[in-house]
């Protein structure tokens, strides 16, 4: 598991670069519209939840030591829906419908 999560984090590592490299691009940009408010603010969150993606793996993995605050805050956004659980009356797949050729 500890191998699995490094090379997770690593790939995520990666794409924050990837990233903070095409955010670190748009200042050179004189005339700073709409369009490119709303790039440079989408390249910050997406760069932002791959921190909190890779953390959260590292801490899992049992790379990182796991507090509890860290675990509350890196797995905010990991919310298990009751429809994602084995256990639901909504993962029960309704009956397939009848194809009727002609």
């Amino acid at each position: 598991m500890t191998n699995t999560a490094l090379f997770y984090a690593l790939g995520e590592f990666f794409c924050m670069a990837i990233m903070l490299i095409l955010t670190g691009a748009l200042k050179p940009i004189t005339n700073y519209g709409k369009r490119e408010k709303w790039l440079a603010a989408s390249l910050v969150s997406e760069t932002l939840y791959f921190l909190g993606d890779a953390l959260d793996k590292l801490q899992m993995g049992g790379v990182l030591p796991a507090s509890q605050a860290g675990l509350l805050f890196t797995g905010t956004y990991n919310a298990n829906f009751p429809e994602q659980s084995n256990s639901s009356p909504l993962r029960k797949c309704p009956k397939p419908a009848k194809i009727l050729y002609f």
